[in-house]
């Protein structure tokens, strides 16, 4: 579902990949990486764009890692809110 900004932000017809959770006995396991990664597999192939937004600043190196890339970042300094939009672009 997109919000207002969101349809600002990403082309039409881009998958965001919603929020990825892990249970935190199985963190750092590669489980949500894997996820990600069968996501980009099964969608990009067909022609699908993916985007998504994250608000730690944390996960921005492991989105990189797998090929998405900044394309708007916000801070709402009344709330201290990160808004990173990364979308996929792998380097070609």
């Amino acid at each position: 579902m997109f919000s207002h900004l969101d349809q600002k932000v990403f082309e039409k017809n881009t998958l965001l990949i919603s929020p990825v959770f892990v249970d935190k006995e199985h963190k750092g396991k590669g489980i949500g990486t894997k996820l990600i990664k069968q996501g980009i597999h099964d969608l990009v192939p067909l022609g699908y764009k993916l985007g998504l937004e994250t608000q730690n600043p944390d996960n921005v190196a492991l989105y990189e890692r797998l090929g998405f890339r900044t394309v708007e970042y916000k801070f709402f300094k009344s709330e201290k809110i990160h808004n990173y939009y990364m979308v996929y672009k792998p380097e070609e």
